[in-house]
């Protein structure tokens, strides 16, 4: 299976993410309004670093399995870019 295959496959609802975060003891979004606050505000940066795909019609946001190393990545460094927030691949060193 190609990468980006494999990327289309690990996505899921915003709301889901939030829900695994509130089950296993999340406190840095206490409310599903908190999280959607904290999504505006970094929009442009989660899209570029390639972990948020917006809602637009009937679908809703997507997130991928990168999207809470991301968000506490801007939460501790709010001035990260995009490309300091992507993953390194220790193996292409």
């Amino acid at each position: 299976m190609r990468e980006a295959d494999k990327r289309l496959t690990q996505l899921r609802p915003l709301h889901e993410w939030f829900q695994f975060h509130q089950e296993n003891g999340g406190k840095i979004f206490p409310t599903f309004a908190s999280l959607q606050w904290f999504v505006r505000q970094y929009r442009t940066t989660l899209i570029d670093s390639q972990v948020l795909i917006p809602s637009r019609g009937n679908r809703c946001t997507l997130v991928t399995s990168e999207f809470g190393r991301v968000v506490y990545g801007l939460l501790f460094n709010p001035e990260a870019t995009p490309d300091s927030l992507k993953p390194t691949n220790s193996c292409n060193r």
